[in-house]
């Protein structure tokens, strides 16, 4: 008697279409992808083996029909880079110019990675004060709206998201211009107040104000804010550079000096940044 049990096949379409291999397909975006799903595929088939006894000068012999062999096809992974290269508003910085890195907590850092996405492995790390990057002119646009800009750190080359690098232009001193500001107690609220004093100057929006060196990062007097967002097609924000002296409550303010951050070379023609 032959029995016959079939498990029959797992078929998992993708995309539109199925193919006798099963695929699997991992779409890189803006956000970190999820494991890639294990597809499986297997038929099998046992089949018992069938004995017969004839009659022998003084023993049975006995017949089997080996079980089918099965051959397992490995499930493929194909890699899927979402976007498309940019160069329109806020270009990449073209090949040979400096960029620097901006907006970056005094206590984070930024990823440098293989590829324009968060899907890329890590290649390297940039302090929040890191300077002197060159940019490839290459430049990215995830389906998010996020862009990433291909650089040049040390002659290793990777990608990093734009919003965290800019062209920063000389400091200029700006103390003046803040005005008069009351003692404080620390030297870090001495640099809130000013950071929050010079970013109430913007009318059409209110810029991110990051603490991208506290004091003691520098120095112990010294506090650097990143003011960024500002609706300016050419300056896209300000470095504040805070220096403080002891005071009898505390901190007093010495100097502010600023660094324009430049949404394009040159300023967008008006000569501050190279």
């Amino acid at each position: 008697m032959i029995r016959l049990v079939s498990l029959g096949p797992v078929t998992l379409c993708l995309v539109a279409a199925c193919g006798a291999s099963p695929t699997t397909t991992t779409a890189l975006s803006s956000q970190q992808p999820a494991d890639a799903p294990v597809v499986t595929g297997t038929t099998s088939t046992s089949e018992p083996a069938p004995t017969s006894t004839q009659p022998m000068a003084t023993s049975t012999r006995s017949t089997a029909v080996p079980p089918p062999t099965t051959t397992s096809v490995p499930p493929t992974t194909t890699t899927v880079l979402a976007g498309e290269p940019w160069d329109l508003f806020v270009p990449a910085p073209s090949d040979g110019s400096v960029v620097g890195v901006a907006n970056v907590k005094h206590d984070d850092v930024l990823n440098v990675r293989s590829g324009p996405s968060v899907g890329f492995d890590v290649i390297t790390t940039l302090e929040p004060l890191r300077m002197g990057i060159l940019g490839t002119g290459d430049g990215w646009i995830l389906p998010s709206g996020a862009i990433w800009w291909k650089i040049d750190v040390d002659g290793m080359i990777g990608w990093a998201n734009s919003g965290f690098l800019t062209r920063f232009a000389a400091y200029t001193d700006i103390t003046d211009r803040v005005g008069p500001m009351a003692d404080s107690a620390t030297m870090l609220e001495l640099g809130q107040s000013v950071a929050a004093a010079v970013a109430s100057e913007s009318i059409d929006v209110t810029p991110l104000i990051t603490l991208v060196a506290a004091p003691g990062d520098v120095a112990d007097d010294v506090a650097i804010f990143d003011l960024f967002g500002l609706a300016d097609d050419s300056v896209e924000g300000q470095r504040l550079r805070i220096t403080g002296g002891p005071a009898a409550s505390g901190f007093q303010l010495l100097s502010v000096e600023s660094s324009p951050m430049c949404a394009r070379g040159g300023g967008g023609g008006i000569g501050l940044c190279p």
